[in-house]
């Protein structure tokens, strides 16, 4: 019973380490991810993140890789239920389009995250993952409200999305969510046209006419 209490605070103190690094990615930047920082952030010992991790910089690349894996079962999550729910396309371009809104440091995690990627080539991983996940959950999204796109659509499909987080977290309320909407049915409209699918197209277009 005592060893079965030790490996659950061991597991916990290994997951305030991962939670304290992404809070501060997203507060501060990479910059600010130091070992007396996140410690203190998770108010462990300062060589507790030499027992987890094998330097600071994995430190840095599990907590993003934690972070982007649990957003990802979020949005899975919101497909199933769309998906179980029998959601018409409009609802379910509404409930992406609300995904798109900013959600303080965890929003800015994943800008930190890009902007560490352009910078730096070792941690492009992050970015890679990310991407194939959400290319995929863009498909499945997209094939709910009844648009079947390419690989292609579904990168730019994310790429609006991500833009979008990147004007709300720098501008609150610059862009409301009917905006919002109105771009991603006008994508997948135009994106169904152009892969010859009219028929799709324009039933996703009379569906809520401009």
């Amino acid at each position: 019973m005592e060893e079965r209490k030790h490996r659950r605070s061991t597991l916990e103190r290994r997951r305030a380490l991962l939670d304290a690094t992404v809070e501060m990615v997203g507060e501060s930047g990479y910059a600010s991810v130091t070992h007396r920082a996140v410690t203190a952030r998770a108010g462990l010992p300062t060589t507790s993140i030499g027992y987890f991790f094998a330097s600071i910089d994995d430190l840095t690349h599990e907590a993003m890789r934690t972070f982007v894996a649990e957003e990802f079962e979020r949005l899975d999550v919101l497909s199933a239920h769309l998906d179980d729910t029998s959601a018409p396309p409009d609802q379910v371009i509404a409930a992406f389009a609300q995904s798109t809104e900013a959600r303080g440091t965890e929003s800015l995690a994943l800008i930190e995250a890009y902007l560490r990627a352009a910078r730096d080539p070792a941690s492009r991983v992050v970015i890679e993952e990310y991407l194939r996940a959400a290319d995929a959950l863009a498909q499945g999204a997209s094939a709910l409200a009844g648009a079947a796109i390419t690989p292609e659509t579904a990168r730019g499909v994310v790429a609006l999305i991500n833009g979008f987080t990147v004007i709300d977290s720098a501008l609150p309320g610059a862009a409301d969510i009917e905006v919002k909407k109105k771009a991603l049915r006008t994508m997948l409209i135009g994106a169904l046209f152009e892969q010859g699918q009219e028929e799709a197209a324009r039933a996703l277009r009379d569906e809520h006419p401009a």
